[in-house]
């Protein structure tokens, strides 16, 4: 233990303006500016002080909630302070009114670097795990988690004004250090624009994605303006809904039932329903012709005539009348993606078949992929070329289209189990969610990760792009839909 004092000096001429001993015992000092009259000190003592050069004094001395503070920074305009103790937690504290605003706990045990973002609305901690982590300082909520580094700990953050956030890690055996700059343009910074009711299951949007139509585990669904996420009316219905599909352009939505009934539900909350009842339970896989004059859908494995199977139907819009069944294998058919400039649609099944169905009599026109295969949930391009798909339970993999053979420069990768796959509009990335809460983006070229989106408590229902990737809209467990802002880049 040893005693410590500062020294305030000009820069120009090194004259000592002002010396300040202390006759405590701590094992070390550290400090950061605060503005051009004043910094902040704090050592092991679990104490944090915040110093006054022209009046010399201390004018504020508090504790750091935790045994010690471990790393401490202002933002640019010196309003607040934010540091992190350990046991960890992240606390923010208003400089003028001396009250801290926020405190949370965190995961990861240790902080060793941190930065403000030149607009004080965002706080980068780099630890122990080979990230930086976006806060919000104003309710301590984790923003996203960036991912690049391959030494674990990162010891310094810069996040100048007009600048990139740039981090630097290392390691000490053997030697190494790394300085990564982050692309700024990114998705980031979210809000929560409606909460439901009840445990979500799911969303959809009209084809002008101005509105939501939003399903929840009660018989009601809520429709929703986009991007304001005003409730503009909620729908009573027989069942709770298991998911939904738009039309082209007429201007409602076709929405599935628990009781096997098929509704419409239209812009204005206005229902009508479909007049037939599924012959089995739907696997929840539904979609509307180009033309808009039949609908499909995929009907979990029932007896038919004494065999196990799945169906896909395709049925009249307005009517109901069955036009036709394709038959499949045993499993249920998950996804159903029409193909441009063609009268037919790609269907997909959990035991990895691929197959293209012709609208007009449910014939089988190709088979891409046998079952099984251990591929499932297939994702294909907007331009019908290309198709991402997770093989197993995590492995991300592309494949061109229709030939069915491998990306060369493509990485095949382990991912979290995912939910569902969807590509950006521009087909120069593709995005999935899962159950652990995360959004994740990767270049279809590489197989990169771009960015991981910490976006719910609880898994991810759906995500949709909106504006040409300008924001994504998000729907978790935790009940939130939430918008999320990002650069066209």
């Amino acid at each position: 233990m040893h005693e410590y004092s500062w020294k305030v000096l000009d820069v120009s001429s090194g004259k000592i303006l002002w010396e300040k001993p202390d006759g405590k015992n701590i094992f070390q000092l550290n400090h950061c500016t605060c503005g051009k009259d004043r910094f902040v000190t704090w050592g092991n003592d679990g104490r944090i002080q915040i110093w006054d050069t022209n009046l010399k004094t201390k004018v504020d001395d508090f504790p750091c909630e935790g045994r010690l503070c471990q790393i401490c920074e202002s933002n640019n305009d010196s309003t607040k302070i934010a540091w992190v103790c350990y046991p960890t937690k992240l606390i923010v504290r208003d400089i003028n009114t001396k009250t801290n605003l926020v405190s949370k706990d965190l995961k990861d045990s240790f902080s060793f670097a941190m930065a403000w973002s030149p607009d004080g609305k965002q706080i980068a901690l780099g630890g122990a795990e080979h990230t930086i982590d976006i806060y919000n300082p104003e309710n301590g909520d984790l923003i996203e988690r960036r991912t690049g580094h391959t030494l674990r700990n990162i010891r310094q953050i810069n996040w100048p004004n007009g600048g990139k956030l740039s981090s630097m890690a290392c390691q000490v055996t053997p030697p190494k250090s790394e300085l990564l700059l982050w692309d700024e343009n990114r998705v980031a910074s979210s809000r929560v624009i409606h909460t439901l009711q009840k445990p979500a299951l799911g969303f959809v949007l009209d084809t002008k994605k101005e509105i939501a139509l939003l399903f929840e585990e009660s018989s009601q669904v809520s429709l929703v303006s986009v991007p304001e996420g005003k409730l503009l009316k909620r729908v009573k219905l027989p069942d709770f809904s298991i998911a939904g599909t738009l039309h082209p352009f007429d201007p409602y939505f076709m929405v599935i039932l628990d009781n096997r009934e098929i509704w419409k539900v239209d812009h204005q909350g206005n229902t009508n329903k479909v007049p037939l009842r599924c012959p089995s339970p739907p696997s929840g896989a539904i979609i509307i012709s180009p033309k808009g004059d039949k609908f499909a859908i995929g009907l979990n494995a029932a007896d038919f005539d004494k065999v196990s199977t799945s169906l896909v139907n395709i049925y009249n819009i307005e009517s109901g009348e069955l036009i036709a069944t394709y038959q499949g294998a045993l499993s249920s058919f998950n996804a159903l993606q029409n193909r441009p400039k063609s009268n037919s649609f790609i269907a997909s099944q959990t035991t990895g078949a691929l197959v293209e169905i012709s609208w007009q009599d449910g014939a089988l026109i190709k088979e891409y992929i046998k079952a099984p295969s251990g591929i499932r949930l297939p994702e294909l391009s907007p331009g019908f070329n290309e198709i991402c798909i997770i093989k197993g339970l995590t492995t991300l993999e592309l494949m061109n289209f229709p030939a069915m053979t491998y990306s060369p420069n493509f990485r095949s990768f382990e991912a979290n189990p995912l939910r569902g796959l969807r590509w950006t509009e521009d087909s120069t990335r593709f995005f999935g969610w899962g159950l652990d809460g995360s959004i994740r983006f990767w270049d279809k070229t590489t197989g990169q990760e771009l960015l991981k989106l910490n976006a719910h408590e609880g898994h991810v229902v759906g995500v949709v792009e909106l504006q040409g990737g300008k924001k994504y809209l998000s729907l978790g467990k935790d009940n939130q839909l939430k918008l999320w802002d990002a650069d066209s880049n």
